[in-house]
């Protein structure tokens, strides 16, 4: 649940929008947005621009651009380099001798004349080596590592 509720245009509120808006400073969506914000009634850049749509404003030429240091928004921790894995040369086994211990990943690129396998040893639980793990396997993105560790 957000603790932010939503925002009230009244007309104070519309007035002080389109001082905004029509100053002699360029104020980014964004930067109007921040402006227009106050006790715990947030106001998204979206809904400036859709404010702005719905007065039928439109903007002179471009005046000079107002800088303005946006709130800080929590930020993703950066991604983890994975530890490279050496890759082993195949065994190229054929079907036959293939084991519950022995990478099943097809090595001679599905070739109809004589499938061949790694037969490297297999990585607890999983059908390939880690080598071939690494290549089936797509990790798990770190924004849904975080999302679940949030919850």
């Amino acid at each position: 649940m957000s603790s932010s509720t939503q925002f009230a245009w009244t007309d104070e509120r519309v007035s002080k929008f389109r001082e905004l808006f029509n100053s002699d400073h360029y104020y980014s969506f964004a930067a109007i947005a921040e402006a227009m914000s106050v006790d715990g009634q947030v106001l998204t850049k979206s809904a400036v621009a859709g404010k702005v749509h719905r007065l039928g404003l439109k903007r002179a030429e471009r005046k000079e651009q107002v800088s303005v240091t946006l709130r800080s928004r929590k930020r993703l921790p950066p991604r983890r380099e994975e530890p490279r894995v050496a890759v082993t040369p195949s065994l190229n086994l054929d079907f036959t001798e293939l084991t519950d211990d022995t990478c099943k990943f097809e090595t001679n690129g599905f070739a109809p004349e004589r499938f061949t396998f790694c037969g490297q040893p297999t990585v607890c639980g999983k059908p390939y080596c880690a080598a071939h793990c690494r290549l089936a396997y797509d990790p798990l993105p770190a924004r849904r590592i975080h999302w679940k560790s949030a919850s």
